[in-house]
């Protein structure tokens, strides 16, 4: 369960989410991109609250997760990569 998460992220900024194991990390992440439905606050996008929003609508605003692991190809962009 998250508590009390204010975030708020600028176009083509690049941000880092740390935190210990358990801490609610990819939590946050699979509910902000559709793959969680939020229990209560809201999610705000632009000025509208996507919280429970499917996913493929999500990524169609441009919301993606792209999870641990997962290899990319240098070559190609970021939105290639998601794609």
């Amino acid at each position: 369960m998250l508590r009390g998460v204010d975030l708020n992220l600028e176009q083509g900024a690049f941000t880092c989410l740390i935190g210990p194991n358990g801490a609610g990390k990819s939590t946050l992440l699979r509910t902000v991109c559709g793959l969680l439905k939020p229990r209560g606050g809201r999610i705000l996008f632009r000025g509208k609250d996507i919280g429970g929003q499917r996913p493929d609508l999500l990524f169609r605003a441009g919301i993606a997760h792209v999870p641990q692991g997962r290899s990319t190809f240098p070559q190609m962009n970021v939105w290639e990569n998601v794609v």
